[in-house]
């Protein structure tokens, strides 16, 4: 079930960057970025969203009658290394489009970028409210920190009973802070 669930985003991910397409109406080919972190601490995120937009790719390898070309540059779990892929993936690759980055601090280090740009950029996890806010290009597919905090308080009062919590968090993540 979380599968299809992940298709199904991933399609409309690909979908929604092929809507940006202006600057490749002339070309046969619709070039869509993906900045993930493929190695470093988080590769496991940038592995399965990777393998979740080749099987997305796969199923829908065109829009508007033009191939779609994915483009991946490993952000190697790293703020620098996503700003530099954003980069790269705008100035070289010349991309249409960027789905990225799976965490939420790299992810604010890429979207300045591609905001100046006038890129749309979309994260499947990026969480911290601050990764779209005051943003036009920037979006995700996925529930913001304060909702998913929300819900699992009332989860845990409601359904656990819980009477107290404790909550560990590092205040040098900007996924901690969100």
């Amino acid at each position: 079930m979380k599968g299809i669930r992940w298709f199904k985003i991933l399609s409309v991910l690909m979908a929604l960057c092929a809507c940006f397409v202006s600057p490749a109406f002339a070309e046969d080919v619709i070039k869509i970025g993906a900045y993930l972190p493929m190695t470093g601490a988080v590769a496991a995120y940038g592995q399965m969203e990777w393998n979740g937009l080749q099987i997305a790719h796969e199923m829908r390898p065109k829009a508007l009658g033009k191939e779609i070309k994915l483009v991946l540059v490993d952000t190697k779990s790293d703020k620098i290394e996503a700003a530099n892929a954003v980069s790269r993936l705008i100035e070289k690759e010349k991309v249409v489009a960027i789905i990225g980055e799976a965490i939420s601090g790299n992810t604010m280090a890429g979207n300045p970028i591609s905001e100046a740009a006038k890129i749309p950029s979309v994260s499947p996890t990026a969480t911290n409210p601050l990764v779209t806010q005051g943003k036009k290009y920037a979006f995700r597919a996925c529930f913001i920190d304060p909702f998913q905090g929300q819900v699992a308080a009332r989860f845990a009062r409601d359904h656990l009973k819980a009477k107290k919590a404790a909550v560990i968090i590092d205040i040098a993540q900007d996924y901690c802070v969100g």
